[in-house]
């Protein structure tokens, strides 16, 4: 009778404590899979904002055309419109072409004796409206181009957070997954061994009983 009384609470004994260690096992898994989600989001994050920073240069430039295009274009109103056209003819670069350009007429018209005309002042008059008006509309449309980079890596910056809100969604779910399956299967791990525990202890009371 002390014998059988013996071997049952000695596996009631080791029942509870097999329980309690799955139960810790089940929990050290947890938390790694927990720190695991927490990696896997900052990995998303780190990730975004170093392609947001690869195109940091590109929106940048992008909003300095379209503010400069809009000037251009008057929809910042006729100051502003005004402002952009005389920054533009008075830039070092207009008045480098057009010095040059005079340089060339003036040479030639020289050559065939008509310098300081009335028609070499209409001549000079006339290229440098041309020029500018050409080059005008060259630089608005470099202007739009590089507008349109921008709003195309803005549109591109768009898709990948919304990617990485989907990626870190999704990795949230899993982890609150994750974290009721470990609670399940710690509750399920203590209970199988209280029952085994209470198994082992009515064999006790059966053996002292008998």
């Amino acid at each position: 009778m002390a014998l059988t009384a013996t071997i049952a609470a000695v596996g009631a004994v080791s029942s509870i404590a097999s329980a309690n260690k799955q139960s810790g096992a089940i929990k050290k898994a947890g938390r790694g899979q927990a720190a695991a989600s927490r990696e896997a989001t900052a990995e998303q994050r780190r990730q975004f904002d170093l392609s947001r920073e690869d195109f940091s240069g590109t929106l940048e430039r992008g909003d300095l055309a379209g503010e400069s295009l809009a000037g251009f274009l008057g929809l910042r109103g006729q100051e502003a419109e005004q402002a952009a056209i005389s920054g533009f003819t008075e830039s070092p670069g207009q008045a480098f072409l057009r010095e040059r350009q005079e340089r060339s007429l003036l040479r030639n018209e020289a050559a065939l004796g008509g310098l300081g005309g009335g028609n070499v002042r209409t001549a000079l008059q006339e290229q440098a409206f041309g020029i500018a008006s050409t080059q005008l509309g060259e630089r608005k449309d470099r202007l739009a181009q590089v507008s349109a980079l921008g709003t195309g890596a803005a549109g591109t910056v768009g898709q990948l957070g919304a990617q990485s809100a989907t990626n870190i969604g999704n990795i949230a779910i899993g982890a609150g997954r994750d974290a009721a399956a470990t609670t399940l299967a710690r509750a399920s791990a203590r209970q199988s061994g209280i029952a085994a525990g209470f198994s082992g202890l009515a064999g006790v009371a059966k053996a002292f009983g008998s």
